[in-house]
């Protein structure tokens, strides 16, 4: 009997805590050190990385401006 209760107790300690990393901590975490990382990497890569990544972000955060570009770029390749 007192094996059953072991048993359940380790299966609701197991299982909270299972969907607490999956769920909750794992997007927590992503949100914190995939820009910390990056701005790690800016600041130890230098100027040949900051460029690039200044690029991509400006990209990412603006994609409209870029939409707008290609759509220029298509024009002005039509018309010739």
């Amino acid at each position: 009997m007192m094996n059953i209760f072991n048993r359940l107790g380790q299966v609701f300690i197991f299982l909270p805590t299972i969907f607490c990393f999956s769920y909750l901590l794992r997007p927590l975490l992503m949100m914190i050190l995939i820009p910390s990382g990056l701005c790690l990497l800016a600041i130890l890569g230098g100027e040949e990385v900051r460029k690039p990544l200044y690029a991509m972000l400006k990209t990412s955060l603006w994609s409209t401006s870029s939409r707008t570009q290609n759509r220029d770029i298509q024009r002005k390749e039509a018309k010739q």
